[in-house]
This record gives C-alpha cells, sequence and structure tokens, in this order.
C-alpha cells in the first residue's frame, strides 16, 4: 500500500501544476500531458496483476471503484476529445473564406407555389389536396385551420347514421382519443392499418401495460357503447387519417411561411428560413453544420423603398383574406345593431313602468330584478345553452339575438332618469287625453335622449365584443362574429401576432369611430343619471 499511496502523490503533484480553478481552462499541449501522466499512472497501479485472492480483498475492491475507476473515467474524456478534435482537424481542410447569403421575403404567389410543389411530394389523398388548392386560393395564413373544418363538416355528415344525438362532440370526442391512440402507435413504431378489426386493437391495447394505453381502451369501450364496433373502427381510421393529415399540412404550412428566397448563396447552402422573425436558419446540403461553429458572422438586413411602401398595409390585406372577415362584420354589425334596438324598446317600456306607473308589487318586482345582476353571467351559460339547443336554435340568429335582448342594468338605468323628468308633464298629457303607450314615444324618449344613448352604445359595444357565447352555439363562419374570427390567428402551434393584432385593429375601429360621434350624449347621459 505505501507504494500506492507514493504513486498517487507523484500523479498528483504532476496534474495539480496545471491552471486550477472552478472552471479550467486548459490548451491542447496541457490536455496531452495530463492524458500521458494518467496513462503512466494507471500502468502502475491497475490491479490486473495482482493475485486473484488479493484483487478479492475488499479494500482493493474499495480502491478500483472510488479510484481506479473515477480517472479511467477522466481519462476516457480526455481520449475522446482530443480523438474528435484530431479527427476534425484531418477533416477540416477547406475553409469558407467570406461567403455571402442574401435572400428575401417571398410574395404570397410564391408562398403557394412552393406549398404546392411541396404538397405533391407528400402522402395526401387526391380528395384531401382538391380542398387544400381551394383554401389555398382564399390565403395561406390559417390554412390547415380552415382545412381542418371543412374535413370536419364532412365527418359530421357522413357520421350521423350512428344516431348520436349530439355528433359534432362526439366527433370531437374520436379525435382526442384518435390523437392519443396515434402517440401510443408511433412509441411502438406501429401503425392502425395493422389491426384487422376493433377487438384485435382491444386486445393489442390490453396487453400493453401502460396507462397511456388503459386510458385509450377506456376512452374507445366508452364511445363504442352505442355504436357498432366495425363500424367504429372504420370511422376512428378516417379520424385518424385525418388528424395524421391536418398534421403534415401544419408542418408544410410552417416551413412555407418561414421559407425566403436565396437571392445570393453558395452551393452548399440549400435553404434559408426566417423563424419568427427573429432566427435565421440556413439549410446546408452535404455539410455538417458543426464545420461552420468557429465561422464569424455578419447579419444585415437591408429594404428598398419600394418593399417599406408596399408592406404598410401587407398584414391588414392578408389578415383580412385569412378568414372570412366580410362575413363576420355582417353579422356583427346585424347582431349587434337588433340587440341594441330591440333592448331600448323593451327596457323603455319595462323602465316606464317601475318609473312612472303604479302597480302592485313594484318594488319588489323591481328589486327581484336588481338581484338578478349579482348573479355571474358565467353561471348562466349552461342553462341559456341547453335551452337554445332543446329549441334547435344552434348555428342560427336566435341564438345570438333572443337570449341578450333584456338588460337589467339598462332597465334601471332608464328608470333612474325617468324619474328626474317633471311628474307635470305626465299629469297634463293625462289631462289630454295621451295614453302610457303614446306618452312614454313622444315626450319621455326624446328627453331621455341622452340616457337611452348611453344604454344602447353600452349594449352594442357589449354585443360586439361578446365572444364565449357565440363561440358556443356557433359551429358555423355564416353565423360568426369578429370576436370569435379573431382567434383564427391563434392555433395550437402559437399566435401570428402581426395578423391578429391587424385584424383586431379593423374590428375595433367601428366602435372607436360610434364612441367619438355619440361621447357627447354618453357624458351626459352618465352625469345626469339620478340627479334631480
Amino acid at each position: 500500500m505505501e507504494s500506492i499511496k507514493k504513486a498517487c502523490a507523484d500523479v498528483v503533484g504532476s496534474v495539480t501544476i496545471f491552471k486550477k480553478g472552478k472552471t479550467a481552462i486548459l490548451d491542447l499541449t496541457e490536455m496531452d500531458s495530463i492524458r500521458r501522466e494518467l496513462n503512466v499512472w494507471i500502468q502502475k497501479l491497475d490491479t490486473v496483476n495482482l493475485s486473484e485472492p488479493l484483487r478479492n480483498n475488499p479494500v482493493i475492491r474499495l480502491y478500483e471503484q472510488r479510484v481506479l475507476e473515477t480517472v479511467r473515467t477522466a481519462l476516457d474524456r480526455l481520449e475522446t476529445y482530443l480523438f474528435v478534435h484530431d479527427f476534425f482537424q484531418s477533416v477540416q481542410k477547406e475553409r469558407v473564406g467570406s461567403v455571402v447569403v442574401k435572400f428575401r421575403f417571398m410574395d404570397e404567389r410564391e408562398k403557394k407555389n412552393e406549398f404546392l410543389l411541396s404538397l405533391n411530394q407528400i402522402d395526401v389523398p387526391e380528395e384531401l389536396k382538391a380542398i387544400v388548392e381551394q383554401e389555398l386560393n382564399r390565403s395561406l395564413e390559417g390554412l390547415a385551420e380552415r382545412v381542418e373544418k371543412r374535413i370536419d363538416e364532412k365527418l359530421y355528415s357522413e357520421f350521423l347514421t350512428f344516431g348520436i344525438e349530439s355528433i359534432r362532440v362526439y366527433v370531437q370526442q374520436m379525435k382526442q382519443l384518435g390523437s392519443q391512440l396515434l402517440n401510443l402507435l408511433n412509441s411502438k413504431s406501429l401503425s392502425l392499418q395493422a389491426f384487422e378489426d376493433a377487438e384485435s386493437l382491444k386486445q393489442w391495447l390490453r396487453s400493453q401495460d401502460s396507462m397511456a394505453a388503459a386510458l385509450v381502451l377506456s376512452r374507445m369501450e366508452q364511445l363504442t357503447q352505442n355504436v357498432e364496433e366495425n363500424e367504429f373502427f372504420e370511422a376512428l381510421k378516417k379520424v385518424c387519417s385525418e388528424i395524421d393529415t391536418i398534421g403534415k399540412l401544419r408542418s408544410l404550412q410552417s416551413r412555407v411561411q418561414s421559407l425566403m428566397k436565396i437571392v445570393q448563396a453558395p452551393d452548399f447552402v440549400n435553404e434559408a428560413r426566417l423563424k419568427q422573425n427573429q432566427t435565421i436558419e440556413l439549410v446546408l446540403r452535404d455539410v455538417d453544420p458543426v464545420y461552420l461553429e468557429d465561422e464569424r458572422y455578419d447579419v444585415r438586413v437591408d429594404y428598398t423603398f419600394g418593399e417599406i411602401l408596399g408592406n404598410v398595409f401587407h398584414n391588414y390585406v392578408a389578415a383580412w383574406r385569412s378568414a372570412p372577415f366580410g362575413i363576420y362584420y355582417i353579422n356583427t354589425v346585424f347582431v349587434s345593431t337588433v340587440t341594441t334596438v330591440v333592448e331600448i324598446i323593451l327596457c323603455a317600456m319595462a323602465a316606464y313602468a317601475f318609473a312612472l306607473m303604479s302597480f302592485p308589487g313594484k318594488g319588489l318586482i323591481f328589486s327581484l330584478f336588481l338581484s338578478t345582476m349579482m348573479i355571474p353571467g358565467e353561471v348562466l351559460l349552461v342553462p341559456n345553452f341547453i335551452t337554445i339547443s332543446r329549441l334547435g336554435w344552434i348555428d342560427t340568429y336566435y341564438a345570438l339575438i333572443i337570449p341578450w335582448i333584456v338588460s337589467v342594468f339598462a332597465i334601471f338605468l332608464l328608470r333612474q332618469h325617468f324619474l328626474t323628468l317633471p311628474r307635470e308633464l305626465q299629469d297634463a298629457a293625462k289631462i289630454d287625453g295621451c295614453s302610457h303607450w303614446r306618452f312614454l314615444w313622444t315626450v319621455v324618449v326624446p328627453l331621455s335622449k341622452p340616457a337611452i344613448v348611453t344604454s344602447a352604445l353600452l349594449k352594442f359595444v357589449g354585443s360586439w365584443n361578446a365572444f364565449l357565447w357565440v363561440l358556443i352555439v356557433t359551429n358555423k363562419d355564416k353565423f360568426r362574429t369578429l370576436p370569435v374570427g379573431l382567434q383564427t390567428f391563434s392555433t395550437d402551434v402559437g399566435t401570428v401576432y402581426n395578423m391578429l393584432m391587424a385584424a383586431a385593429t379593423f374590428s375595433i375601429l367601428p366602435i372607436i369611430v360610434l364612441f367619438l360621434f355619440t361621447q357627447r350624449y354618453f357624458v351626459q347621459g352618465i352625469a345626469r343619471t339620478g340627479l334631480k
């Protein structure tokens, strides 16, 4: 053991002459010297030449584990690094020198052509290619989402034979199942085509000892309770095919969206990409990027005046084309206008009754009305949706208008204003034989213009910005409004902020213009309501 201690002290002394610190920076000569010292030490103190009884000694075993193995590991790392370094030094004989890579943004036509060219190189059904080409004529933005919607509509029609009441919900549940199943099969390098029927798939799932397989099996059994298994299996294959195809389209769309048009580049540069407008990626041809790690880069951006001028309103045009915003605008204006007009008529009549008429229980009824304002709107979503669904109003304008034509706040606001009107006006009208209906619309309403404009403006803005209710009661674009249309630019793979901001700008512009024209009445209505 004395000889081992002396050898260890010698190697420690020979190694500690190099740089010390938490992060030691060694040059190649120093690393080579350390490698030689450790090799000599290993040869001297290796236990290979010891006798078998001595090698089985517990102290020697501990020495091998704690000392020899640690040194061998460090030596292996040094050997690996020096080998790799020497290898690259021997093969990296060519120098890039001064290389210029110039690229520019592709216009919409070039992107569409590149998308179609790449689409023909992937395995996509011809029927789906036709749908993609139709949607591509509108815009490349949001293409995968629009294609997915059209395929979903087709699946809804095909699966009506299942006799399921909520076929849309059922198809979405099948898509969730399909995503989980595909992830599980991909992890096992299998495809759904490897199974003949639903029973063979279930048997395979039961044989897998994993939580993911158990979850897929449970969902599958739940969805096949009211559907024949083989019919369900064929439908599941269609759904999985859609999921796989949409995934390919998303990847292709993401690639084409970031692809740049190369103007000047050496032969080994295959593609230039600009990811999220901040990261430049160069795809090389037959060249490993590791060879360029030590190169110096200089990036410069130049735009011509024509390019700057041509892209000032580019996002607005692209955002408008990425979804049927013309339909969204018409729906939003129609729903907001009708809801506002009907609400003002109904609320004005209710406010008149509470303010200027006498009937039993008026105070109690008004208190009950006010108490409903304490109920959060989210609580009413589910019962309102159930009612609308049973009436068959899903995907109709009735669902967007009828539930919101009465506002307790508008009744309260108008009532408070009506109370400020002189009672002598009502007495004079009664003497002249004026009815309540005529007095309301010929005297009260004209004198209450600020309060009515305030109520109308609040209602119009609320209807214009309505999102959640419109989202849950509509499934088709022809009934949806602008706030729901804005979600086109937010998907599972990210948010297109430039398009979203552009669409939000032209969505809110009418509201700003409306407020500018009515702000005088709005301020008067808020300031004077409730004052005698």
